[in-house]
């Protein structure tokens, strides 16, 4: 199995808005916080025989990972004097793939589409659709969003003091349908399972009582060729077992 990172650099720095750029002392700062972090990653994962790379089904070539903003380390020069700081040699220099795929030089991963109004399959077709002729365009690496719906609880959860980003509905099984089929006609390098595993955002592929195992054997079905529901029962079971021992020892 392989695996990544994925980094906020809204972190790098105490008391800045998230999307403010910081400024003076408190820049400075935070672009050193950057290097250390990238130099703690470089370290303690890169090195790593399993960490994901770029190339022969991610494992050759440089080493791969993503930045979910930037929010704060807005400017490219602050991400161009990092890596070239931190990994001196280029063969071994991360490819950095962010939200957006402008300031950071590395390339863009998907993500949800703006949830501001009610999205149809059609639409949600068409943000798929435009997402891969950009990064087509674009020729670079690039990895493909493939995700259930979107429905969180934090007007629910905080008696309304929290505002909700919006919902992408699931449109009974076919949100997730359209994103797997539009990765297959495409073909990205990677694709990304696009969730929190969690009911806050509403985005899990878990199973639930309202839908079962139904997300996760579509996934096996249509991109590895065969579901196995025994062995996510199996899991299941084994998870809760584990809970009850932990819930005895702890009493």
């Amino acid at each position: 199995m392989l695996f990544t990172v994925c980094y906020e650099d809204w972190t790098v720095v105490d008391g800045v808005q998230w999307g403010q750029r910081p400024e003076g002392e408190t820049l400075k700062r935070a672009q050193e916080q950057l290097k250390l972090d990238f130099e703690y990653l470089r370290d303690s994962y890169m090195s790593r025989q399993g960490f994901l790379r770029t190339e022969a089904e991610g494992t050759a070539g440089r080493p791969l990972l993503l930045c979910f903003g930037p929010r704060t380390l807005r400017e490219t020069e602050d991400w161009e004097s990092m890596l070239s700081t931190v990994f001196p040699e280029e063969a071994t220099r991360p490819l950095i793939l962010s939200l957006n795929g402008k300031i950071i030089p590395g390339g863009r991963f998907g993500w949800f589409p703006l949830l501001n109004r009610a999205l149809s399959l059609s639409d949600i077709d068409g943000f798929l659709k435009n997402y891969y002729l950009a990064e087509a365009a674009a020729a670079r690496l690039t990895i493909g969003p493939i995700w259930a719906g979107f429905r969180d609880y934090y007007v629910e959860g905080s008696a309304g003091k929290l505002k909700s980003y919006g919902h992408l509905p699931e449109h009974d099984g076919d949100t997730l349908q359209a994103a797997i089929d539009r990765a297959k006609i495409h073909r990205p390098a990677f694709v990304q399972l696009c969730t929190w595993n969690d009911w806050q955002e509403g985005t899990n592929f878990e199973p639930s009582k309202e839908l079962g195992y139904s997300h996760l054997l579509k996934i096996q079905r249509d991109i590895l060729g065969e579901a196995d529901q025994a062995a996510f029962e199996s899991a299941t079971e084994r998870y809760w077992e584990s809970q009850i021992k932990m819930e005895i020892a702890i009493n």
